[in-house]
């Protein structure tokens, strides 16, 4: 059923027998359809192995992708950075979910007009703040709207990607590359912790996905 479908106006609600009355039209319907909720939230709770949350069930109960996007759970995790005063650590993921965005708007061929226009985006965020032009809490309210990227779509087919796009668009070193996946395995936990995502869906268990440091040379 939709959310136009399960909806109903106050007066239509019986608060001691916790049902719809019977003036609604859809009663029958509607009440069959509070009780398989209210199953399914007896099940998850019950068959949780550790403690849940109200907040956790609701998430679980909107299905494996739950209501957030992958960006809008990055940001919780940035402000939280920001507000506790570990404004380099905030400062750093922050541009590692620009790199993302890059990512996922880029097309499948590399050219060297789209390196170098990647290039000029990131240098124009950070001579913006140099000029106090741009925040960069601005990039944080911008992120928590942006719904491009949903948990499911982070597969081992999208790390591989991602890894070769931050080395050969970014030129990035294989420690920064580890540095940024380490952060989206983070989020993926924190997603599953709060029930946004299955943990059946995880992309980096076993150890093709173990992330390790390169050796240091010395």
């Amino acid at each position: 059923m939709s959310g136009s479908d399960t909806a109903f106006f106050e007066k239509d609600w019986h608060d001691l027998a916790g049902k719809v009355k019977k003036t609604h039209p859809n009663f029958k319907r509607l009440n069959n359809f509070l009780m398989k909720k209210m199953i399914e939230v007896d099940d998850i709770y019950f068959n949780s192995d550790t403690k849940i949350t109200p907040k956790q069930i609701k998430q679980k109960l909107k299905g494996p992708d739950g209501s957030k996007s992958f960006f809008a759970v990055a940001t919780e995790n940035i402000q939280s950075k920001y507000d506790t005063g570990v404004f380099s650590v905030a400062k750093s993921q922050l541009s590692i979910i620009y790199n993302i965005e890059e990512f996922i708007d880029l097309k499948n061929f590399r050219s060297k007009v789209v390196i170098q226009e990647i290039k000029q985006r990131r240098l124009k965020r950070v001579s913006e703040a140099r000029k106090s032009k741009y925040h960069w809490m601005d990039g944080v309210h911008y992120f928590k709207q942006n719904e491009n990227l949903r948990f499911r779509d982070i597969d081992e087919s999208f790390i591989r990607k991602y890894k070769t796009f931050c080395s050969s668009y970014l030129n990035q070193k294989p420690r920064t590359i580890t540095n940024q996946l380490i952060f989206n395995r983070t989020l993926y936990n924190i997603a599953i912790k709060e029930g946004v995502i299955d943990q059946k869906y995880y992309p980096f268990a076993g150890k093709k996905r173990k992330l390790e440091y390169p050796p240091v040379i010395k």
